[in-house]
């Protein structure tokens, strides 16, 4: 996807051979119009590719033509990121080293749900290249969810947020107003302390 950083490694028995591929520390931006600008070969359109099929394509545009033996292409992702919030052990932003992570892989990152946590309605943003956010909701108790691999698998920037059951919900709100009442009534008692002090 657009802004994501991606490094390309090439290597070959005779590390010279490889030396023009692997410049500006190996590391490729990918543009708003879905193209990184490789050494030698020039622009290449990588939106929409696994990196596996990234590995592929750099090896044909530059084997047979640039190099003479058969090179060994590693493409990772540098900033795949997902951020978890909510009703989860650990929310926070997690580093995701492997190319697919399901929604089941991104809550085990952050500890699972807690007891509190809707199953049936977490909410993931989305935000594309462009900037446009989009919403969906997803049900995790519902078995056909892998059948939508759009939403079981994650991307690059992906929010999830677990929403609180309506009974924490309402005990939450709960506490709060027995806690502001309580600072209330003890403001209240000092006050007329002090001024009966006087």
């Amino acid at each position: 996807m657009p802004k994501d950083i991606l490094s390309i490694v090439v290597s070959t028995v005779i590390p010279e051979a490889s030396a023009p591929f692997n410049i500006s520390g190996s590391e490729y931006i990918v543009e708003s119009d879905g193209y990184i600008e490789y050494p030698v070969v020039g622009r290449i359109r990588v939106e929409g590719l696994t990196r596996y099929e990234v590995q592929e394509l750099i090896k044909n545009l530059i084997y047979p033509k640039y190099l003479k033996e058969d090179p060994l292409i590693k493409v990772t992702f540098i900033n795949y990121k997902i951020t978890i919030l909510g009703e989860v052990r650990s929310p926070g932003s997690y580093n995701v080293d492997r190319e697919k992570c399901s929604v089941f892989d991104a809550l085990a990152l952050a500890g699972d749900l807690t007891i509190a946590g809707k199953r049936e309605n977490v909410l993931l943003m989305r935000e594309d290249g462009d900037g446009e956010k989009s919403f969906y909701r997803i049900n995790l108790q519902d078995k056909d969810l892998v059948l939508y691999p759009s939403l079981f698998y994650l991307q690059q920037n992906d929010m999830l947020y677990v929403e609180p059951s309506k009974q924490v919900a309402i005990s939450q709100s709960s506490g709060w107003v027995i806690n502001t009442m309580s600072s209330l009534v003890y403001l209240a008692i000092y006050t007329l302390t002090l001024f009966n002090l006087k």
